[in-house]
């Protein structure tokens, strides 16, 4: 690196105000590049240090113009004080006779202003041609000028092109607002060497500013194109793909993620392919692309570009592609904020916001640098619950993979049918490492054969530790991958059979899930659903927005690349483990039978996973949260997000058992189990142990004399270690109703009771309060208490202990 050098390229962008530096990242065979990082500096000192911090590791480009603080965008520029041209040898790496050629040409380009304006200009050697930089006096960038200015000075610059490029030198058209240049004296990455500086001229001149706001651009002349018989307009093909229109117009959004002009027009054209245009179609609309690339150059460009497109979608390379099949409406400003992201989905989808901030949390983990495991959210609700309507919103995104028919032996592939030589190819795990995996549809996974069940999610269990997969078979012998394959998975199911959960709970659970919230609409509800907009309309505005959103939150934290200070969750750590602790008991596997001999109820010691596991998934979702709110730091509003998966995350009739627990305040008897559950008094006992046996509840006894037979009324009341949890989740998130039912049950006093009183007590509370709307509310009389129902001889022994 050239210190002194990199020191006259700060002083030369002449900025008053913040300077950007954008890291580069190269992959290992220099064919793709990622944005690593983005740093603002106000001074020449911190754009040293900066600089010395990071050279070596990244190709380092700074913001040609100035912008607002933090601006990256075309909006964000407010001012242009340079002109930046770049001449490079066509062939890479350029030979010593295209150099020649290539430095003829830029000085003949500056001799040529040299002599009509006066301006001399700033000339450096870029490894593989020049670059030029024209010092003008400032012109100021305004909401009304901004498109004017810049279509101006990439009319000066197309002027250039068409005079001086040739079979061995090409001009680029840079003139876009938001150009960021290689910053002279760091290091390119590819060949290790250093750009550097021919002739330094500070000077600048008002004539050529003069000429450039003079120019008036050229405007396209296409205004259709010939398909089959049809006259089709470019309005009619731009509303099949907003990605073919914000491309083809050069929108500042889309071509950002391409390092270069030729890169999104190959994507445009894969684009255009999708869409079922032939090649002289193709040609025609290219040719008024305002990407600009494809008219400065010559057939051979054109040509190849094309053939490299047909290669990519017949291949389906989806990583070199993306899918052109979810299209979706650009949200009118860019979305940065979780609050804006709200407005829209709720406006469009007001009862399935919760479920899609939650989705929203699980991506964003993707940010995390020390990520143990791979986070899992499955949303379950009933058919037509609208999970894959939520899903749908993050199609297409950037780092989301699709998977509609979905196997665990996708993972690592031994089919019969496929070379050895071509596994590779069709192996899912590869494909879907640090991204986001979406299944739409997961029930049949869960449906399957108990062997082939147990078979799926032992596979999962092992790719959902993060650390590869790798399998023997007869056909293709040892094949896989280790290291570091962490992924994020959103999906959608059913809810699930209790078998399912019982295999779930031997093998160890790596899956978490997140319960549709109840919408407890009307007639008048699903009237306004199906009035206004056409659904896809909806769904297309929502899918933009979270794109919007989504694309904003992975630049600013790039994936796997924030470190965590737990050190700042210690208030709240403690509570989200809790809560681990609670699922981890709910989740156990558990067999209870009743002796023929004894006629007692026998079980085998439960299957109970250790905690850390649901503590980190929880954890990570909570962090998730505080991300997507622009925060490195939990809040307790992001504990809503560790309630409601914590207690989806469990077998169905635990939650409901826990909905019944929790509206009684903690405490129920056998008989109100009856009642409320339309159970026999053998299956509430039976409940009643379960919970007992994985440490929920606690079982006690009142003695009463009301039947005359001198036996005790038996309850139970929930450990105190998990009362705060389900007290809280009971007034704060409603265990998923998303809306209040209008009755509510009412529990029966059980602190400082008299056995006495239970029965009056018992009485009055259910003449008072209106009954409650679930399916076997409590009758209006109370029923005297039967033999049966104080007779728990089987449960003497337990009882007797406490």
């Amino acid at each position: 690196m050239n210190i002194e050098a990199v020191k006259t390229f700060y002083d030369l962008l002449g900025h008053k105000k913040q300077t950007e530096i954008r890291a580069i990242e190269l992959s290992k065979d220099f064919k793709t590049s990622k944005v690593k990082g983005h740093y603002f500096v106000s001074f020449q000192e911190e754009f040293i240090k900066k600089i010395k911090e990071i050279n070596g590791k990244y190709n380092l480009y700074a913001g040609l113009n100035e912008r607002t603080e933090q601006g990256t965008e075309t909006t964000d520029v407010i001012s242009v004080k340079r002109i930046f041209a770049d001449i490079d040898c066509i062939t890479k790496p350029a030979t010593a006779e295209d150099l020649q050629e290539a430095e003829r040409i830029t000085d003949e380009i500056i001799s040529v202003i040299e002599k009509q304006t006066g301006l001399r200009a700033t000339k450096i050697y870029s490894g593989n041609g020049y670059q030029l930089i024209f010092c003008i006096p400032e012109i100021e960038i305004t909401d009304s000028n901004r498109k004017e200015v810049q279509a101006q000075i990439q009319q000066f610059l197309k002027d250039l092109i068409k005079k001086y490029s040739n079979d061995k030198v090409k001009l680029d058209n840079v003139g876009d607002l938001p150009r960021i240049i290689r910053i002279t004296g760091t290091t390119n990455i590819k060949g290790g060497k250093t750009s550097e500086f021919v002739e330094i001229c500070k000077e600048e001149n008002s004539k050529l500013k003069d000429y450039i706001l003079s120019l008036k651009p050229e405007t396209s002349s296409l205004s259709s194109i010939k398909i089959g018989e049809l006259e089709t307009s470019l309005k009619e093909i731009f509303e099949k793909d907003e990605r073919v229109k914000s491309l083809f117009n050069n929108e500042p959004e889309a071509v950002k993620k391409f390092q270069s002009r030729s890169e999104a027009e190959q994507s445009l054209v894969c684009h255009l392919i999708g869409l079922g245009f032939g090649k002289q179609q193709i040609f025609k609309i290219m040719a008024s692309c305002k990407l600009g690339k494809w008219q400065e150059t010559n057939i051979q460009y054109r040509e190849l570009t094309y053939k490299k497109a047909l290669e990519i979608i017949s291949k389906k390379k989806k990583d070199e592609v993306k899918d052109f099949d979810f299209s979706s409406k650009k949200p009118s400003q860019e979305v940065r904020t979780l609050n804006q992201l709200r407005e829209i989905i709720i406006k469009n989808f007001p009862s399935i916001w919760f479920e899609t901030e939650a989705c929203l949390s699980a991506c964003a983990t993707l940010g995390l640098k020390n990520l143990n495991g791979c986070p899992s959210l499955n949303l379950v609700g009933n058919p037509s619950g609208e999970k894959t309507t939520v899903l749908s919103f993050f199609y297409g995104q950037d780092k989301t993979y699709i998977s509609d028919d979905f196997t665990p032996r996708a993972f690592v592939s031994h089919s019969a049918n496929v070379k050895g030589d071509e596994l590779k190819k069709v192996d899912l795990l590869p494909k879907i490492k640090d991204r986001i995996l979406i299944t739409p549809e997961l029930a049949p996974l869960f449906e399957a054969p108990k062997d082939k069940l147990i078979d799926n999610f032992a596979m999962l269990t092992r790719v959902l530790d993060g650390e590869g997969l790798n399998r023997d078979s007869g056909t293709h012998g040892h094949r896989g991958y280790s290291g570091d394959y962490k992924f994020i998975w959103i999906g959608a199911t059913t809810p699930l059979k209790a078998s399912v959960w019982n295999v779930m709970g031997k093998i160890g659970n790596r899956l978490f899930f997140l319960n549709m919230r109840d919408k407890n609409r009307n007639n008048q509800d699903y009237l306004e659903m199906f009035r206004g907009r056409a659904y896809e309309e909806k769904v297309k505005e929502c899918r933009g927005a979270v794109r919007s959103f989504l694309n904003n939150l992975f630049e600013q934290n790039q994936t796997r690349s924030l470190e965590w200070d737990a050190e700042g969750d210690i208030f709240l750590l403690p509570e989200i483990i809790k809560y681990a602790k609670f699922l981890s008991n709910l989740r156990g596997s558990l067999m209870l039978w009743k002796s023929e001999e004894q006629g007692k109820y026998e079980f085998n010691f439960p299957i109970i996973e250790e905690p850390p596991r649901a503590i980190n998934a929880l954890y990570n979702l909570a962090k998730g949260h505080a991300l997507i709110n622009n925060r490195t730091f939990l809040r307790n509003e992001d504990l809503e997000i560790v309630r409601a998966v914590c207690f989806s995350s469990m077998p169905h009739d635990r939650v409901e058992f826990l909905k019944l627990l929790g509206k009684h305040e903690g405490k129920l008897t056998t008989q109100q189990i009856q009642n409320e559950l339309n159970c026999s008094d053998e299956t509430a006992r039976k409940t009643m142990n379960i919970f007992k046996i994985l440490g929920i509840v606690n079982l006690k006894s009142i003695q009463i004399d009301y039947s005359g037979t001198g036996r005790p009324m038996h309850y139970i009341e929930i450990v105190d270690e998990f009362r705060e949890l389900l007290e809280h989740t009971q007034v704060s998130n409603g265990l998923g109703n998303n809306k209040p039912n209008e009755n509510k049950g009412v529990s029966d006093d059980y602190d400082s009771i008299k056995p006495e009183d239970f029965v009056k007590k018992s009485e009055k509370k259910t003449d008072t309060h209106p009954s409650n709307n679930l399916e076997n509310p409590f009758p209006i009389e109370n029923k005297p208490v039967s033999n049966k129902d104080l007779n728990f001889s089987e449960l003497d022994e337990v009882f007797s202990n406490e």
